[in-house]
């Protein structure tokens, strides 16, 4: 991978480039070329000209390769390449781009300052992200490849990803590996292929090298919120174990946006500028061979006409033209036909182009007169002729846009062009169809090769506008509106998600537009005020969606004053320029005049479920109408927290409190702490909370018990559940009392969740169903009934009475529905979806979690969102997917902890420690263990736990070799789980394991049939499955082939149904050694081949040493000592890698105690002993 020195000659300042490029610096150089500042003669404007030696076919490709690329994309992050070149006279190959002032990446933090970094990692993952989207990989990123702006080019950072030399579509094969050796992953140093993946690690090692640094990295995560997110972002961008690795750009951009999205600004962020062009594979073959015969000297066919309706992409093929052209070194003239020009116009252009300036009127004026007398065929002839015999005809392609206008003499030049044959040039028009424009007889009479663009398929259309909406979102009301139009598509997909204001707009328009009366038009001149910008896109949508009725309705839209029409009767929507006239020198009372205008427009409009609290609260307090605000905004706010919107409802107390006085503050300040307490800003709410209840006298029992049951829930969710016990029972008290009756139902349901989360669960079920016989006969305050039902659920499945489980949830989602309570909505789907995962239904229960986080992200309660990540994650680690799941559980752990959920931070930990334990990490799975136990003890949490976190700890023992230690921990949660129940079969299970490995054969084998027995009622399918395969494990040790058979194909089925794919590899490599005990050796290789390519995939270390040690066992068998010592090496190797990383000299002597391990290790003496060459062996 040595990189060549750069042979192109330094150009002094001045130099002319092809007769158009004016050097004056040089920009920067590389190994591959030298980018140069240059002027261009032609329109004054300054480039960047990339060159490279035309001698060197290699670098000379490179700049091919880069122009090539540049056509599909067009993204404001990515420079534009706009031109390719080459100056014989010189020597040099060129592209020439734009030319962006700015430092590299390393220059660029000194100068901006690490306060910054949020907003550049996330403009480098946007456009690497753009570039994976688009299916190009970059290939070699590095810090003097991102290119920064500097503060003299405005107020922010913008980040450019520079040169796409090396770059790639990903479906290309045999690409040669290229890069920057300190910036390429171990995968690509090894040899392997660029991927999206490489591209990543790449990034994050660019960054660190601009820190300075890992170590400069750790200390970013000590500054802050924003600090600790970057630091975590880049660090998991630099690993180069996919598992550990994030999987695109947009799952990083997305973790980064969800921890510090308040401090990148939207603009960081552009989305791509122009659509991928799909559809128009067999046109651009083609005109591919035509462009290909040109420069060849072979042209068949001289003249192409492009044909099809507004917006199809006439004009994006004509570009692609032009640079397949300039790939082939071809000169390319871009021409386009305008109303109203002089007589052949586009004819002249083409001759001054080819012929030079002076040989046109001569030809045009054959005569010398000084008239324009045109001798028409005759004298196209003569010009076809010249330029068929310059040497510059046979090296051009000519690209004409809008054909449809044309002047008649053109289309008569254009149609003997096409019949009289020649050797070049090539011309390239494109027509636009409409019944107003009459069809040209040179598309019917066989003077031109005619290209019908048609519209997209669905599948093409539905692969562009994929393309350009966020992932996940609906398509298909896009494509069906498009009708197979790009342009169409594409405008659709752009103002398919515009913000709430001009939403607003478009809800009013777009439901009513062949509707709207005078009055109505009035009205919505008045609400321009409060809209303010819509952008133009915005009315283009409109004539796509109701093109009959628009036009009208435009028309009266202008007359009010809302859009204007310029010249050519093109719409431009005034509203923001017609806010700001009459906003302008505003009296305080003319303000107050213009919101009592438009609060009437709002009370006017017909539709009251249209009309938006928050912006009827905002006018009524601007008009001094303070009344009408609180009668607007009072029971909004209800409704709000009905439904789970709780920013909005926020939003509306913070406009309301100002203004309020005695008992209504005091309502917004309880409404206020509800939102908080809700949305988990733990901290906030217990501020508000112990104020209100300083400011409570004795008397105002009412209050004292609504703020005591609210303090309850906070310390709730901080995990000091003793506190919050203490909180509710006082709170409790007052209700005895009679005090505040509408409090009660709430208190109860968070009594009986304080309950259930210590482990108390018949005390949970008793306030839970005093709870219900207080709300239901008065059908009163249905949150908190459904609430109790949902919690009762929760309960039942605890209990394992699922069928009553599912009823309770399906009666609490009912209930959410009907309010519209999109949060309580979200955790039905979410205990839904934990059921249908406890049945083994993996793929209901997806898409159950999925729709549970899309209305959590919605309505912004970031502790639930960190419970349904774990949840997703848990599936994720089931199916062998372990890179999404370790990814999932990081963002759930930086939720819990932004939260101060301290239970919620130890159940994500001890998840974590489980997928550790289960990828081999075993120092990092007993940290995390250790952390999770010191969380619970904190808390006073542990006893709710405890059992789960024993059956952890007894795992990490087995692993680790402690067979005594893991038997005396699974022993111990036993003794606490005494009910039956999947905790308590998961701990019987390792025992059994546990006695297995001390060789207690029986009491193991016991141990493991009382598990299996116990896991068989349904209390958990995958652990039921897991404890088969070590039941036929322990079968076969004990001579029991029939039970061990049945086990093994027990286990497997479950595995293939649940598609748990490091399961199935277990049950397979189980299953190949006892078909190597019962002699059917040919069936046992086939099995071990299906296991080992399944464990390759997951590269879970435990799964790959069975794998090994049963092919070694199987290679002795057949008398195969080297390829079996060879295997048996492999998994020395492994364990020599597991003990160097064990920090424990205890754990590191008892690690090869299991006897798997020593299995292994004796064969291997064994070999030595019987004399094989141990040179060989080892």
């Amino acid at each position: 991978m040595t990189r060549k020195e750069p042979t192109s000659p330094e150009l002094p300042t001045g130099t002319l480039i092809s007769e158009r490029y004016r050097v004056r610096s040089l920009l920067g150089e590389g190994a591959m070329s030298r980018v140069l500042l240059v002027a261009d003669e032609h329109d004054g404007h300054l480039y960047a000209l990339k060159t490279a030696p035309l001698a060197d076919a290699d670098r000379s490709a490179q700049l091919d390769n880069e122009f090539a690329l540049s056509g599909r994309l067009a993204h404001p992050q990515v420079p534009a390449v706009l031109r390719l070149g080459q100056d014989d006279r010189l020597g040099l190959a060129w592209t020439c781009m734009e030319h962006i002032p700015g430092e590299h990446l390393q220059e660029s933090l000194a100068t901006w300052g690490v306060e910054w970094m949020p907003s550049l990692v996330a403009q480098a993952l946007n456009v690497s992200g753009f570039l994976h989207r688009r299916g190009i990989i970059h290939g070699d990123i590095k810090p003097d490849n991102v290119l920064v702006t500097g503060p003299s080019q405005g107020p922010r950072p913008v980040l450019r990803l520079l040169d796409l030399g090396l770059a790639h579509r990903c479906d290309e094969d045999d690409v040669p590996t290229g890069g920057t050796p300190a910036f390429m992953s171990p995968a690509l140093l090894e040899g392997g292929q660029a991927t999206p993946e490489t591209d990543l690690y790449a990034l994050g090692r660019a960054f660190d090298a601009a820190l300075g640094g890992a170590e400069p990295r750790a200390a970013l995560a000590e500054q802050g919120r924003a600090g600790a997110s970057v630091a975590t972002v880049l660090h998991r961008l630099s690993q180069p174990d996919p598992d550990l690795a994030f999987r695109s750009a947009d799952d990083a951009l997305s973790l980064l946006l969800a921890d510090c999205g308040d401090l990148i600004d939207p603009a960081d962020t552009p989305a791509c500028g122009e659509a991928p062009i799909v559809g128009r594979e067999s046109e651009f073959e083609a005109l591919g061979q035509a462009v290909a015969a040109l420069a060849n000297d072979q042209l068949g066919t001289g003249l192409w006409v492009l044909t099809g309706d507004a917006g199809i992409g006439r004009s994006r093929t004509l570009r692609e033209v032009g640079r397949k052209a300039s790939v082939k070194r071809l000169d390319v003239l871009h021409l386009g036909c305008v109303e109203a020009a002089p007589p052949l116009e586009v004819v002249r252009s083409i001759g001054r182009r080819i012929l030079g300036e002076n040989a046109i009127p001569s030809l045009l004026r054959p005569d010398g007169s000084a008239g324009d007398r045109l001798h028409p065929h005759g004298l196209y002839r003569e010009l076809i002729m010249a330029l068929d015999e310059s040497a510059l005809g046979g090296r051009t392609v000519v690209v004409i846009d809008d054909l449809q206008n044309a002047d008649e003499p053109t289309l008569d030049f254009l149609r003997l062009f096409g019949r009289i044959r020649r050797r070049g040039p090539m011309i390239v028009a494109a027509f636009r169809s409409s019944d107003e424009t009459p069809r040209p007889v040179l598309l019917d009479d066989g003077s031109a090769k005619v290209l019908e663009l048609e519209a997209l398929s669905t599948d093409e259309t539905g692969e562009l506008v994929a393309s350009l909406v966020p992932e996940g979102s609906s398509t298909e009301g896009i494509v069906s509106l498009s009708g197979g139009n790009p342009a169409r598509a594409t405008l659709l997909a752009r103002t398919g998600g515009t913000a709430s204001a001009e939403g607003l707009v478009r809800r009013f328009l777009k439901a009513r537009i062949a509707a709207l009366t005078d009055k109505e038009i009035d009205t919505l001149r008045d609400l321009a005020l409060l809209t303010r910008a819509v952008p133009a896109s915005f009315i283009q949508t409109l004539e796509i969606v109701a093109p009959e009725t628009t036009p009208l309705v435009l028309d009266r839209l202008a007359g009010a004053g809302l859009v204007e029409r310029d010249g050519d009767g093109r719409v431009q929507v005034v509203f923001e320029a017609l806010a700001e006239e009459l906003r302008a020198d505003e009296t305080a009372p003319e303000a107050a005049t213009r919101h009592g205008r438009i609060l009437n427009a709002w009370l006017q409009w017909p539709v009251e479920a249209d009309r938006p609290a928050e912006m009827l609260v905002r006018h009524a307090l601007g008009a001094g109408r303070v009344a009408e605000a609180m009668t607007a905004g009072r029971p909004a706010i209800g409704r709000l927290l009905d439904r789970g919107s709780l920013r909005a409802a926020e939003g509306l107390i913070e406009l309301l409190r100002p203004h309020a006085q005695d008992d209504l503050a005091q309502e917004l300040d309880d409404a206020l702490a509800e939102v908080l307490v809700r949305a988990g800003r733990a901290g906030c709410a217990k501020k508000l909370i112990e104020r209100a209840l300083k400011e409570c006298g004795a008397e105002a029992s009412d209050r004292r018990a609504r703020m005591l049951t609210h303090l309850g829930r906070v310390a709730e969710s901080t995990g000091e559940l003793s506190l919050a016990l203490g909180h509710l029972r006082a709170a409790q008290m007052l209700t005895n009392r009679g005090a505040a009756p509408d409090v009660v139902p709430r208190m109860l349901e968070r009594l009986g969740a304080v309950h259930f989360r210590l482990g108390q669960l018949d005390d949970a079920r008793s306030a839970w169903d005093a709870g219900i016989e207080v709300c239901e006969p008065e059908n009163r305050d249905l949150g908190v009934v459904s609430d109790l039902w949902n919690d009762l659920g929760v309960l039942d499945t605890r209990t394992n009475h699922r069928a009553q489980a599912r009823e309770r949830h399906l009666r609490a989602l009912e209930i959410r529905r009907a309010a519209g309570d999109l949060d309580g909505q979200a955790r039905s789907f979410t205990n839904l979806a934990n059921l249908a995962s406890k049945d083994g239904e993996y793929r209901r229960a997806s898409k159950l979690y999925r729709e549970s986080l899309r209305l959590k992200r919605q309505v912004g309660t970031l502790s639930a969102q960190a419970v349904t990540l774990s949840n997703i994650a848990q599936l994720d680690s089931a199916r062998g997917e372990y890179g999404e799941a370790m990814a999932r559980l990081e963002e759930s752990l930086v939720l819990r902890v932004r939260t101060g959920d301290r239970i919620g931070e130890a159940e994500t930990r001890l998840r974590l420690g489980l997928l550790r334990l289960e990828k081999g990490d075993l120092t990092t799975a007993r940290r995390e263990l250790t952390k999770t136990r010191a969380l619970l003890v904190e808390t006073g949490a542990l006893g709710a736990h405890e059992a789960t976190i024993l059956a952890a700890e007894a795992e990490l023992a087995l692993d680790l070799g402690r067979v005594t230690q893991a038997e005396a921990l699974a022993q111990h949660g036993l003794d606490l789980e005494r009910d039956a129940s999947p905790a308590r079969g998961r701990l019987r299970q390792l025992r059994g394991r546990a006695r297995m490995a001390r060789h207690a054969t029986s009491s193991g084998l016991a141990d493991l049939e009382s598990a299996a027995a116990d896991l068989a009622g349904g209390g958990d399918e995958l652990a039921g499955a897991w404890t088969h395969v070590h039941l036929a494990r322990a079968a076969m040790t004990s001579g029991l082939f029939s039970r061990a058979q049945e086990c093994v194909d027990q286990a497997i089925t479950r595995a293939t149904v649940l598609g748990a794919r490091r399961l199935l590899a277990e049950g397979l490599v189980t299953r190949s050694r006892l078909e190597q005990r019962l002699g059917d050796l040919d069936e046992s290789a086939e099995t071990l081949t299906r296991a080992a390519e399944l464990a390759e995939e997951l590269l879970v270390p435990g799964t790959l040493f069975r794998v090994w040690a049963q092919k070694g066992t199987q290679a002795a068998s057949s008398g195969m000592v080297i390829r079996a010592a060879m295997w048996w090496r492999k998994c020395v190797e492994q364990m020599g890698e597991t003990l160097e990383r064990l920090d424990d000299a205890d754990a590191t002597s008892r690690y090869l105690d299991l006897p798997e391990r020593l299995e292994v290790v004796t064969s291997l003496e064994r070999l030595v002993e019987e004399g094989s060459d141990s040179t060989v062996l080892f």
